[in-house]
């Protein structure tokens, strides 16, 4: 990203500093013509002459410059290093004077955070923005500022126009089948994606069995409920929407953080599921009327732009949206303030036949167990957790295992 059209020219002007010193020259040379003290002539023309050098000075320094700023990154995830390079460059009578003036270069990439200089190409200048920030960026247009050596006159000159730059979520590696979210408590049902056709046994009724799986021809024999068992269908359970709440306006700025980065991360799994021609996925982040069918780079847009506070919560996404999805698909719903609503959500849906699982991020994945029984659950408190626990499950089993050798 570059800006590359003509400088537009501002005007040298005096600083208070040479306002005061110019205005002290014509006062003296008004009492040197008045009183007819040559002394007093000499000294408001010397002061007068100085503040016109110092103005021709900076005014030929300006002319004929270029700068160019150049964003490195195209396109930087949230928590990246963005490097900007400046490079200034002209004629050689504006060079000229630019070595006897003082300069600064404002790069005009104040929304992105603090600049430092780092090492660059040799002529140029790069700054490194340190750990941006998710979102919309506008960065103001470079400017050039020259002094005279005195800080009697300045010129403040923009360069090229205000640009766009979108930092986009942070995304790691995560599992598109619901059923294998690594480091959770998979609560088996017999309602997830299982064929009703075919009974493979039954066991003792567990807390969030449906009652509607109950068999009660084997619960009347052995005098405690029981909980037919189906066949389970493998390819059930793939990831078919992805809730993103982040709806609590007093919600911790990193835990939204972690909200949207796993949103994005479940999102890519899943649309990068065929990878010759992509998967729209339900996705359902933001002020919407529902959950939308999006492709990876639809979904990347629309979660770079989430802020805190926008949307439904989790609960009223999870009930409008599992109307969308048929018996075996899997929805998942992160969120950063979990509600008692949102657990019976949760259950209606997985009666429905879903495979619906919760996402607790941040200050929520310390919500005690006992206030989620018969929803399976993924906790994430911080950024390495996340990444732990969205991953594939037999990526886990082998970690679990190696930690048990």
């Amino acid at each position: 990203m570059s800006a590359r059209r003509a400088p537009r020219v501002g005007r040298a002007w005096p600083q208070p500093r040479g306002r005061e010193v110019l205005l002290a020259g014509v006062l003296f040379v008004i009492l040197a013509l008045g009183f007819g003290t040559p002394a007093l002539l000499v000294v408001g023309t010397g002061l007068v002459t100085l503040v016109a050098l110092a103005w021709v000075l900076v005014a030929l320094s300006g002319r004929g410059l270029r700068l160019r700023r150049t964003v490195v990154e195209r396109r930087p995830r949230a928590g990246d290093d963005v490097h900007v390079d400046l490079a200034l460059s002209g004629t050689g009578r504006a060079r000229t004077a630019l070595r006897l003036s003082d300069w600064e270069i404002s790069p005009g990439v104040g929304t992105l955070g603090g600049a430092r200089v780092a090492p660059g190409v040799r002529g140029a200048r790069r700054l490194r923005v340190r750990h941006v920030r998710r979102g919309e960026h506008t960065l103001a247009p470079a400017r050039l500022t020259v002094r005279d050596p005195l800080g009697l006159v300045a010129a403040t000159r923009a360069f090229g126009d205000a640009t766009r730059l979108l930092v986009v979520p942070r995304v790691v590696p995560a599992t598109a089948d619901a059923h294998a979210l690594g480091d959770r408590r998979t609560i088996r049902r017999a309602a997830l994606g299982e064929d009703i056709a075919q009974l493979d046994g039954v066991r003792e009724y567990r807390p969030g069995d449906p009652l509607s799986r109950v068999h009660w021809g084997q619960t009347a024999k052995r005098g405690a409920l029981h909980t037919k068992l189906f066949h389970t269908d493998e390819a059930g359970g793939r990831v078919e929407a992805v809730l993103c709440d982040v709806a609590d306006t007093d919600a911790d700025p990193d835990d939204v953080e972690l909200a949207v980065t796993a949103a994005a991360s479940l999102m890519f799994a899943a649309t990068s599921a065929d990878a010759v021609t992509g998967q729209r996925v339900h996705l359902w982040a933001g002020d919407t009327d529902t959950a939308v069918t999006c492709t990876w780079s639809e979904a990347e847009a629309r979660l770079t732009r989430l802020r805190r506070g926008q949307g439904p919560p989790a609960e009223d996404m999870l009930r409008r949206t599992v109307r969308l999805l048929g018996p075996g698909a899997g929805v998942i719903a992160v969120t950063t303030a979990p509600t008692p609503g949102m657990w019976e959500a949760a259950k209606a849906a997985r009666r429905r036949g879903l495979e619906a699982v919760i996402v607790l991020v941040g200050r929520a994945a310390d919500l005690p167990e006992s206030d989620h029984v018969g929803v399976p659950v993924v906790r994430a408190p911080t950024a390495d957790a996340l990444a732990a626990a969205l991953a594939p499950a037999a990526r886990q089993g082998h970690r679990r295992g190696r930690e048990r050798v």
